[in-house]
């Protein structure tokens, strides 16, 4: 007969939702990003730090810029192109990008 019911064993699980090589990962990706923005042209650089860093919307940037709204939208559609292209480089920590999704039915 098999004893293997009367021995219970007691373990404890780790917390895992912190892991310290996550900091470490996620300040270089901060730096990545910050570098990639600042090599970005001023007018592309302006816009996407309003955007992001300031939480504007496109009417406020377009009015402290003093340049149209559709400018304010191009110009923050290219900054993020820029930076994509410049992310690729660093795919170790943003993972491959692809500009195009095909769904085959």
């Amino acid at each position: 007969m098999n004893n293997f019911q009367d021995n219970e064993v007691e373990f404890e699980i780790s917390d895992i939702s912190y892991v310290p090589d996550l900091d470490i990962i996620n300040k270089e990706k901060t730096e990545i990003i910050n570098k990639a923005i600042e090599e970005l042209p001023e007018k592309y650089k302006v816009i996407i730090k309003l955007r992001h860093n300031e939480d504007m919307d496109y009417s406020q940037i377009a009015n402290i810029l003093a340049i149209p709204i559709g400018t304010v939208k191009v110009n923050l559609f290219r900054a993020r192109k820029i930076l994509e292209l410049t992310l690729r480089k660093h795919s170790e920590f943003f993972g491959s990008y692809k500009t195009k999704t095909t769904i085959k039915k």
